[in-house]
């Protein structure tokens, strides 16, 4: 078990999505349920600082992005904020560094370590060493306990897919 990682300097919390509309609006993708943006907020998009001058849940408008190919330029950029300005995450919610390293576990059996946690639309995929993708749901992963640095896997879950 590898002990926790310090805390980055920014937490990612999306990343853009399609342009919404012709004014240079955008959709924010994969944002935690638990996190909300703000408007005003300096979010980091794609490691350059922006300015949003509106948010509307998950759709945000920033400052010098004003038409839909603006919007458009940006998809697929990673949207970050400053790791002092996060908030806690809500009970069983996570940020994906605090998971990196952690032991996964199944009863007694040692599956590897997360290594990587992917962001997809239906739910985030936990990435064992080894090449074990296990969904980050309860069903799949019943405990998480950051204290111990571990990570239970249920049983159904705990075996790399059948080729």
């Amino acid at each position: 078990m590898t002990p926790p990682r310090p805390r980055p300097e920014r937490l990612r919390v999306g990343s853009i999505g399609r342009p919404h509309g012709i004014a240079g609006t955008v959709r924010i993708v994969g944002l935690p349920d638990w996190f909300t943006l703000v408007t005003g907020a300096e979010l980091i998009v794609g490691g350059e600082p922006m300015h949003a001058l509106l948010v509307r849940g998950a759709l945000v408008d920033f400052a010098g992005i004003s038409t839909r190919e603006e919007a458009d330029a940006l998809r697929n950029r990673v949207v970050e904020i400053p790791a002092d300005e996060a908030p806690e995450p809500e009970e069983d919610a996570f940020w994906i560094f605090d998971l990196i390293g952690c032991a996964a576990v199944c009863g007694e059996r040692r599956l590897g370590e997360v290594v990587e946690v992917l962001d997809r639309p239906a739910n985030d995929i936990l990435v064992i060493g080894g090449g074990l993708l296990v969904p980050f749901i309860r069903e799949a992963v019943p405990v998480v306990d950051l204290d111990a640095r571990v990570i239970e896997i249920a049983e159904g879950f705990a075996e790399p897919a059948a080729e």
